[in-house]
């Protein structure tokens, strides 16, 4: 229940956003807010977020977000996502998703709004924020809880090693006949290795 009203909550803040800044600026308008860092500029967006896959049908891109909304909830509901954190974070990921979807099948097209100055970077909106924002949350927090822990549960190479035995004592369990035999043993009088293995090397 809680994810469903955070669900709804970024939704209605996404779109009281849109809806002021479609009432109070022009289309291609600047506002500065914090000069050379972040300034208002409308424009309308027909790819996805950050301005990408420009000239895509809004309705395709509608119907992609909403499948993928629709596998995230499944995860969701099946418990497949398991850490409170990363399922806080796949709810603004569906948040954000659902209110860009809304846009783009009522209007055919997704109002931008935030513009960073001190950088070159696409013009964004909440929505946006919630998408990124929730996706970076949700691989950091995978990797650091998930990923690095399943690793440090497995036995490493040298532990292996320890375990398993030398490379030869993998196969019978048994270290070879000359394993021991000395560097120098051809040294000793020019006897064969058959000799020195059945005891007739006499400087052995």
């Amino acid at each position: 229940m809680a994810g469903i009203l955070l669900t709804i909550a970024v939704i209605l803040f996404d779109q009281a956003i849109k809806y002021i800044v479609v009432n109070n600026l022009n289309l291609y308008q600047v506002i500065n807010v914090i000069p050379g860092a972040l300034s208002l500029m409308r424009i309308h967006n027909y790819g996805i977020s950050f301005s990408m896959l420009q000239g895509i049908s809004s309705i395709f891109l509608a119907g992609v977000s909403i499948a993928i909304v629709l596998v995230m909830a499944v995860m969701l509901k099946t418990r497949f996502i398991k850490h409170s954190v990363q399922r806080w974070a796949f709810v603004c990921v569906i948040g954000g998703a659902l209110s860009n979807a809304i846009d783009r099948l009522f209007v055919g097209y997704v109002v931008d709004m935030f513009r960073l100055d001190f950088v070159t970077f696409g013009i964004f909106n909440v929505a946006d924020i919630f998408i990124v924002g929730g996706s970076i949350t949700f691989v950091v927090h995978w990797f650091i809880c998930d990923y690095r822990t399943s690793r440090a549960a497995r036995p490493g190479k040298r532990e292996r090693r320890n375990r398993e035995g030398t490379f030869w004592e993998l196969k019978d369990d048994h270290p070879r006949e000359d394993a021991a035999i000395p560097k120098d043993w051809n040294k000793t009088g020019g006897h064969s290795l058959e000799d020195y293995l059945e005891g007739r090397d006499e400087n052995a």
